[in-house]
């Protein structure tokens, strides 16, 4: 009986520490993300669109891990921004495309720079076999979770 309540103080400490890490790099990369006028979520899209080229929205959403009524907004605000373009996707007129512009591409190599230094700088704290064992941990534990 204690293993298992061990095991389960141990998952919900761990998920607690991840939580409070998560939320703490999140702040910390939206505040120096906000130098270069841009925010997380809308550097995720950029980062898609510049690593995958034209998604149709619902490619997105699954690639950020978030709902279509989420994106809408950003994808409204990089619009505005004409850092994205939509277009109705030819194949299935219900669907839209997301094309990055060139606007966009130019916000996205302005603000990749900071975005990878406030991640180096987080992360310094540890050596390169902990970022390893880290990567492949939390990789194991979104594959248990995805299933």
């Amino acid at each position: 009986m204690s293993k298992t309540i061990s095991k389960k103080m141990g998952a919900l400490n761990a998920w607690l520490e991840l939580y409070k890490a998560s939320t703490l790099i999140n702040k910390k990369t939206i505040t120096e993300l906000s130098s270069v006028k841009i925010t997380l979520p809308q550097f995720f899209v950029l980062d898609a669109l510049v690593k995958n080229g034209e998604m149709n929205v619902g490619q997105l959403c699954e690639t950020m891990y978030v709902s279509g009524g989420n994106l809408t907004l950003v994808l409204d605000n990089l619009q505005k921004m004409n850092y994205v373009e939509r277009t109705i996707n030819k194949q299935d007129r219900r669907s839209l495309n997301v094309k990055l512009t060139k606007e966009g591409k130019k916000a996205y190599d302005k603000a990749s720079p900071v975005q990878e230094k406030a991640i180096s700088t987080i992360f310094s704290v540890l050596t390169v076999d902990e970022l390893k064992k880290l990567t492949s941990t939390l990789a194991k534990l979104s594959d248990a979770v995805s299933k």
